[in-house]
């Protein structure tokens, strides 16, 4: 504050002015750059290519997860999952498991054991995801919580069917023909 004080003396009100029309300009310029990309993420019709930033590309995503297009956004996470930031993909895995764990959800709330081998391949890609999301950040509680859940409404292996074999056989030992009393 001090130096400001001194520049203004120094400067005379002039110094000041171009100082806060020169902030004022840097930062109209990021207010106009966040409002184009929300534009372009709100606005459906607009394609994102490879080369966008990848924050957009997330934010593009997200919002397709959130209008109900799960399997398009997850075809747009697994774009950014090979991403240098760490960050976005500690945040593309969790967005993926959460995804998958939804879907199975809601099949297994409306289907139950009808969609079993559906339901058990998406909590397996789900658990799949969040595991690795815990691998980069131990402390994600949201992806430690949704494990778990995933956890808990994994259903129970199919129990195998009976075998239909009614033989009266003494010994468990197989029975081979050429041999004298039968082997074993």
């Amino acid at each position: 504050m001090i130096k400001l004080m001194r520049f203004c003396k120094f400067a005379g009100w002039r110094g000041l002015a171009l100082l806060i029309t020169v902030a004022l300009s840097v930062e109209s310029f990021w207010l106009w750059r966040l409002t184009h990309i929300n534009h372009r993420v709100h606005d459906a019709s607009s394609e994102v290519s490879a080369n966008d930033d990848p924050y957009l590309r997330f934010a593009k995503s997200w919002r397709m997860a959130r209008d109900g297009e799960g399997y398009a956004a997850i075809r747009e996470y697994a774009l950014l999952s090979s991403s240098d930031d760490a960050l976005l993909r500690e945040r593309v895995n969790y967005n993926i498991g959460t995804l998958y764990l939804e879907q199975a959800d809601a099949l297994w709330q409306s289907s139950g054991l009808l969609e079993f081998e559906r339901v058990t391949a998406l909590l397996t890609l789900a658990k799949q995801y969040l595991i690795e999301t815990l691998r980069m950040n131990p402390q994600n509680t949201d992806a430690r919580f949704n494990l778990e859940y995933a956890g808990r409404i994994t259903p129970p292996p199919r129990e195998a069917a009976a075998p239909k074999w009614q033989g009266t056989k003494s010994s468990v030992f197989s029975t081979l023909p050429g041999l004298p009393g039968g082997g074993p």
